[in-house]
């Protein structure tokens, strides 16, 4: 894929995209939020900085989470403070600061006291009764699930 050009939001390609479903997270320089800008990636690929975070997060969007039927789904597919790990839930999304990174960047991501769903709930190993789409179930994890699904509308 080439980008071409970035005007504000839009991303104008050089050709088609060839696949039927595609994804992808931007990260622009003149972002009007100017403290995601100011922090760092990981410098040693172990180490969890808060870009590392954006980009977990985002790419469990693009698999189609969190869903409309999960118990604290919020607007644009997040989980709101009310659940059982408030802030630190990585799909967690409002106006306080961040479990999952509070400035300071961790060692270890297990050291971050970020998680996925902790109480299997929301969107991470569900009851398969509950009807709610379960990201550990998807057809794109390492090693596939048995009874692996691709994302709604694949």
């Amino acid at each position: 894929m080439t980008v071409n050009e970035v005007q504000s939001n839009k991303v104008i390609l050089a050709a088609p995209l060839t696949a039927s479903h595609a994804t992808g997270e931007l990260l622009i320089h003149a972002s009007p939020n100017s403290e995601c800008r100011s922090l760092p990636f990981s410098s040693n690929g172990s180490q969890l900085n808060y870009n590392d975070c954006v980009g977990i997060h985002e790419a469990i969007h693009s698999l189609g989470f969190v869903p409309t039927n999960a118990p604290h789904f919020i607007a644009g597919g997040h989980v709101s403070t009310a659940g059982p790990s408030g802030t630190f839930d990585v799909m967690w999304s409002g106006s306080e600061p961040s479990g999952c990174f509070a400035g300071t960047p961790h060692a270890t991501p297990a050291q971050s006291g970020c998680v996925l769903d902790p109480t299997h709930q929301e969107y991470f190993q569900v009851s398969t009764s509950s009807g709610i789409l379960d990201l550990s179930r998807s057809l794109f994890l390492e090693p596939e699930p048995s009874n692996g699904l691709p994302p709604p509308g694949w």
